[in-house]
């Protein structure tokens, strides 16, 4: 019963891992014309930042 706790538990971290790092670009895409205004560049040239960031976190 003990390893069956502990699986529920590590299933459960991978899983919110899991959406927690998918979820991170879709909310800089939702503020990426934000990002681009303050940055004084266009809103392309972010994107192509946030694609980096996203290689990098790979």
């Amino acid at each position: 019963m003990k390893k069956l706790n502990n699986f529920k538990m590590q299933v459960f971290v991978l899983v919110m891992t899991g959406f927690i790092l998918g979820c991170s670009e879709f909310v800089i895409v939702g503020v990426l014309n934000d990002i681009a205004r303050d940055l004084h560049t266009s809103v392309a040239a972010v994107g192509y930042l946030v694609t980096i960031l996203r290689w990098f976190m790979l």
